[in-house]
């Protein structure tokens, strides 16, 4: 697998589970096959919030439905 990324934003104001985030860009990491495929059950996708003058301040992990936040602010 490879991962293919691709960006949002930047976006002036974020809400992710109730918490506010500023001036947000959005990076997310797809993981697709070698047919280009993207593999979305049995990978990992992440998704990553970088907040200006932060940093990553918040990262997603997506795997099987279920989704896991780690806050890094």
């Amino acid at each position: 697998y490879a991962y293919h990324a691709s960006s949002y934003g930047p976006s002036a104001y974020v809400t992710v589970n109730g918490k506010p985030y500023n001036n947000v860009l959005i990076v997310s990491y797809t993981a697709k096959a070698a047919n280009g495929v993207a593999d979305t059950a049995d990978v990992p996708q992440y998704t990553i919030y970088f907040e200006k003058g932060i940093g990553p301040a918040l990262i997603q992990r997506m795997e099987n439905g279920k989704t896991t936040i780690t806050s890094l602010k």
